[in-house]
């Protein structure tokens, strides 16, 4: 499936791709740079999984180490120079955290460049690639904005968070939906002249989980308390709404959740993002 990838480790580590192909590609096929880069990064070779292949048993091939990777541009497949070879263990989906740290990384770099640089310090060909990684990023943020307002329903997942985390559970929100959830978010539920209350209430009620978003400012929103003890008496009463609790700051947990597992964002967006999409499987 082609998609918007982050590379984890390596030389390229941090950066965004889109993958269009995958193969696997010898050792021997390699030039120093990419061995180097790999190894010292901890690349695990293997050789070729050829069980379904006409090449005979004694065929030399078979016992060559290489890597399966994916074939990868850093921008628009179709309107960049040049392709990269990255082993898959090195991959995987892009968050939109991801995409926002990068888009700031490249951001920085080309205002470096444009202000602190000479016109004979930097490569216009490195300037090039940036931006092309740069658009392609703002495309994919662009996309998942998009689908954000118009997804399908896989479970439906209602966001009780306080304001001020707002920038913060935008990205969660927009990761969701990409796994092909329904999620509501107050900015995009509520329209101008609407009820707040009956539409929190309406969107409580049809929720399958309510995901609540634990911070400073969440502890001291009365809005916040109201929301998730109003759909924990439901989930005590046996119906309605499963409460899942996601930390993202240093604070207390409720006491009424202390005894519920929690996902942690604290450490890794991308591990507490892994356990909240778990959860959700099992709501």
């Amino acid at each position: 499936m082609v998609q918007a990838l982050v590379v984890t480790a390596g030389f390229f580590e941090g950066r965004i791709c889109e993958n269009d192909d995958d193969a696997f590609i010898l050792r021997s096929e390699m030039n120093d740079f990419e061995i180097a880069w790999m190894e010292e990064a901890g690349v695990e070779w293997s050789t070729p999984d050829l069980a379904d292949d006409d090449a005979p048993a004694d065929d030399p091939y078979r016992s060559e180490l290489g890597v399966a990777c994916e074939i990868v541009k850093f921008g628009k497949y179709t309107y960049c120079r040049g392709s990269y070879d990255i082993p898959q263990q090195f991959l995987r989906p892009a968050t939109m955290k991801d995409l926002i740290e990068r888009l700031q990384e490249i951001q920085a770099e080309v205002f470096n460049m444009a202000w602190n640089s000479h016109d004979d310090d930097y490569d216009p060909e490195e300037l090039t690639d940036l931006l092309q990684e740069q658009a392609f990023i703002s495309d994919e943020i662009w996309a998942r904005e998009i689908k954000m307002r118009t997804s399908g329903e896989e479970k439906r997942v209602f966001l009780c968070h306080a304001s001020a985390d707002k920038p913060f559970v935008r990205r969660v929100c927009s990761d969701l939906t990409e796994a092909g959830h329904k999620v509501w978010m107050d900015e995009f539920e509520i329209a101008v002249g609407d009820s707040i209350i009956d539409k929190i209430n309406e969107g409580t009620e049809r929720a399958d989980a309510l995901v609540l978003f634990v911070s400073a400012a969440a502890a001291s929103s009365q809005w916040v308390k109201r929301e998730w003890r109003s759909a924990l008496a439901r989930q005590v009463s046996g119906s309605g709404v499963k409460i899942l609790p996601v930390v993202i700051e240093d604070v207390q947990s409720p006491s009424l959740l202390a005894d519920i597992r929690y996902a942690d964002f604290r450490a890794s967006y991308h591990k507490g993002l892994e356990d909240l999409l778990l959860s959700l499987g099992k709501a």
